[in-house]
């Protein structure tokens, strides 16, 4: 008959000591002989209840072995890990740390963009549910690699900076399932990420407004109808503001009257708002200082310049509202540039002249507007807040400048060449 007990020992020179766990001592049919297991419980009852289990398994044949509770104990973990695995719950889960910005491997891990997570999501999930996988497990390297050449080859990606995307997004994916232990290893570590050539991959390359551009947008916005609550001078404003100080359109919409001196000649906004998380502080050319100085004089201090782009939560923290969480900047330009007959977005490449244009333009004019001031390197980075491969890509030369560049570097005395041979 099965019994409970706890084991003693008497080490040498020591006094004996026994064990906080209850055993149950029985005759193992198999072994042939009395065989002891732990029930893994320090209360009696607790061991009493396993021994009236253990009792009732014995009659039925069903000890073998292995500790019966120890191969329950197993079984169960191997159920949840078999539900821990499962595809949806996987990206239930990965969703929640990728908005939530622990999925990034550098910054302050901050909360990222609605956007930017829905973009990722939207990805993850055409490949898992293109692959046809029910647990994360499943997925492997030539199974992403064969969904997204099928994809390439129907049309339904047509570029390599898409698949790009997509293969970045499913690695990030497979590395969060290593992470959180739902993967012994991260299945798709061979997965190499498409190279993307930026002149024959890259869709289209943003260009820059020219001045006179600009300018005959701003005096067309002036007198525009209001849109999503902006009236024409405020969107004219907000073009010029954006062209001087290579703000985005997000940042734009952040600056109140108060982040201004009193002079209207710096000005700076919070960290809470920029793309990189730090403070910001930028001049405001002469010119724009004296229409910005008599826009703002009838507002308050903390009144926005461009209402209605951001709000406070209801945890006190200010998250993107009306046309900026809409993305309607875009929106504004193309109105108020088609009634001067530019085309804004990439249905106006063959009408621009090859050029394609956008409300992030305006970046790509300020910074090459630095250029064409003899900016120091060092100050083009600090003014663009941006690295040198980022402010090298914003900015656009033209040929006859780099013309001129050309005519003043120092050349030899070539007046031997000119001789004609003998």
């Amino acid at each position: 008959m099965p019994s409970l007990f706890r084991p003693k020992a008497k080490p040498k020179g020591k006094p004996t000591r026994t064990s906080s766990v209850w055993f149950i001592r029985y005759w193992c049919p198999i072994r042939r002989r009395s065989h002891a297991i732990s029930t893994r419980c320090r209360n009696r009852k607790n061991a009493e209840r396993c021994l009236r289990e253990f009792c009732n398994l014995l009659e039925r044949g069903e000890v073998g072995l292995e500790n019966p509770f120890l191969v329950r104990l197993r079984q169960e973990r191997e159920k949840q890990s078999s539900d821990r695995r499962e595809i949806e719950a996987c990206l239930t889960a990965f969703e929640v740390d990728l908005r939530a910005g622990r999925i990034r491997k550098r910054g302050r891990r901050q909360a990222v963009g609605e956007g930017y997570a829905d973009t990722t999501m939207a990805r993850i999930r055409r490949i898992t549910t293109g692959c046809g996988v029910k647990t994360i497990d499943q997925l492997t390297v030539e199974m992403v690699n064969a969904f997204l050449d099928r994809c390439q080859a129907n049309g339904t990606i047509r570029t390599n900076q898409t698949r790009k995307h997509h293969e970045r997004a499913i690695k990030a994916f497979t590395r969060w399932g290593q992470t959180t232990e739902r993967l012994d290893r991260d299945s798709l570590s061979r997965l190499d990420v498409t190279y993307v050539d930026e002149e024959r991959d890259v869709v289209h390359t943003r260009s820059e407004f020219t001045l006179e551009e600009m300018t005959r947008i701003i005096q067309a916005a002036t007198g525009a109808a209001p849109l999503a609550g902006l009236t024409g001078r405020q969107r004219a404003l907000l073009y010029a503001f954006a062209a001087s100080t290579g703000f985005r359109a997000r940042e734009c919409a952040a600056i109140r009257r108060q982040d201004f001196t009193e002079d209207f000649a710096f000005v700076t906004l919070s960290g809470l708002f920029t793309k990189n998380r730090k403070r910001a502080t930028l001049p405001i050319p002469p010119g724009l200082r004296e229409v910005l100085a008599e826009y703002a004089a009838k507002l308050a201090p903390d009144e926005f310049l461009w209402p209605c782009g951001w709000k406070q939560n209801e945890k006190r923290e200010w998250v993107p509202d009306g046309w900026i969480k809409d993305g309607r900047a875009g929106d504004f330009l193309r109105a108020d540039a088609a009634l001067v007959g530019i085309v804004i977005g990439r249905k106006g490449k063959e009408a621009n002249g090859g050029r394609v244009l956008d409300f992030h333009s305006f970046r790509h004019t300020y910074i090459s507007n630095l250029e064409r001031a003899d900016v120091t390197d060092g100050l083009r980075g600090q003014l663009s807040r941006a690295t040198a491969q980022v402010v090298e890509r914003y900015t656009h030369r033209e040929l006859g400048r780099l013309a001129e560049v050309a005519q003043r570097l120092p050349t030899p005395d070539l007046s031997a060449l000119k001789n004609k041979p003998a």
